[in-house]
């Protein structure tokens, strides 16, 4: 079965054009159906391609986060929750200087945050988890900036415009880089996590070391049990803001 809140990141690559190939098609033939998270249009009990891809994405991203102890589990999270993984501060892996431009064609760098606290939320434009998820992301922006934290999409879209448009739709206080051939979420320490899947959310610590990560969905309730503990003394006090 796959990972809720997830759809594989070669349907997301494909959709939109400008590919070609076993890929493309694959995605073509499950774009619709991978738009809501759900199956493709296999007859009952036959097993196709999209899906043995799919499920081979979901055991490569079990594989990497249950590699993680019980002491580098999220302790907000639950021992079930293996989608979620948060690293000590020792065993923090660099994350390289990720660099392109908005979705507006500003250059973005990820080094322009550093000493802040920064989510990198890998999406889609046509991923209905990544719709599902926006408007937390937008809510972590709004609420936690002022303390320190910077969402950064990647948009992981072959299409520009369909992926301003969805900034646009939902409202996005944060800014997106456009990565459309998957060249920056490449660039994420190996091992770090599964790239097959979307949207993930690896959170960046104010020394630019990976120290956490989320497969599938997030939200402001689950990122905060991440986020203050890396935020200064007046952040953790405070905890989770009030509405």
């Amino acid at each position: 079965m796959p990972i809720t809140g997830t759809v594989p990141r070669q349907l997301a690559s494909g959709a939109g054009g400008g590919r070609s190939g076993p890929r493309a098609r694959a995605a073509g033939r499950g774009a619709d159906n991978d738009h809501h998270g759900a199956r493709g249009d296999a007859d009952e009990g036959e097993t196709t391609m999209p899906e043995r891809r799919r499920c081979a994405a979901v055991i490569a991203a079990c594989a990497v986060l249950a590699g993680c102890s019980s002491a580098g589990q999220d302790a907000g999270s639950g021992p079930r929750d293996v989608l979620t993984r948060t690293l000590a501060a020792g065993d923090r892996p660099a994350v390289p200087d990720l660099t392109g431009t908005s979705l507006e064609g500003r250059e973005i760098h990820l080094s322009d945050y550093r000493g802040k606290v920064v989510l990198l939320n890998v999406w889609a434009h046509f991923c209905g988890p990544c719709r599902a998820e926006a408007p937390e992301l937008d809510r972590i922006q709004r609420e936690w900036s002022a303390r320190g934290v910077q969402v950064l999409g990647i948009a992981d879209d072959s299409s520009r415009t369909a992926a301003l448009r969805f900034q646009q739709e939902h409202h996005l206080s944060y800014p997106s880089l456009h990565d459309p051939a998957g060249k920056q979420v490449l660039r994420l320490p190996h091992g770090l996590v599964s790239t097959q899947t979307i949207p993930f959310t690896v959170v960046v610590d104010p020394e630019g070391r990976a120290a956490a990560v989320r497969i599938g969905t997030t939200s402001e309730t689950r990122m905060a049990k991440i986020l203050t503990p890396l935020l200064p003394g007046p952040a953790k006090a405070a905890g989770k803001p009030e509405h």
